[in-house]
């Protein structure tokens, strides 16, 4: 999946035990700029693991990014800000939406490709009982 300044190989485990898709890169560098020198790197990486998953699962409920969702998400993860002094929620809010759109971009496009496909072999059996038929 084609993400921008999204790359590695870790992926986001969200707080019910799915899996994340959008932030492959959970380094507390990429995503917190001005964390704490006291916190340990692993577990600034818990935290934005832990935000990136309550944003990604608020997110993917709703079919588009509205205030409602926004206020949801922040409502949901305030308790976790208050304990993140510095950490700016919002690059990672925007990029969880950019990974939504392409997925449901291209899940539609899958959906396209199987319909053009169950028409095509449609087209094919159709084809094969009338040359039977004759």
């Amino acid at each position: 999946m084609l993400l921008l300044l999204l790359r590695g190989a870790a992926a986001v485990e969200t707080p019910s035990g799915g899996h994340g898709f959008v932030i492959t890169d959970t380094a507390p560098r990429l995503w917190w700029q001005r964390k704490p020198k006291a916190m340990p790197e692993a577990v600034a990486e818990r935290k934005v693991k832990r935000i990136a998953g309550t944003i990604e699962r608020i997110a993917s409920k709703h079919k588009a990014p509205t205030s409602e969702a926004k206020r949801e998400i922040l409502q949901e993860i305030r308790p976790q800000l208050e304990q993140m002094p510095g950490f700016d929620w919002v690059p990672v809010y925007r990029a969880i939406l950019l990974g939504l759109h392409i997925r449901r971009g291209e899940e539609q496009e899958a959906q396209r490709q199987a319909e053009q496909l169950a028409w095509e072999l449609r087209q094919a059996d159709d084809l094969l009982v009338l040359l039977l038929a004759a």
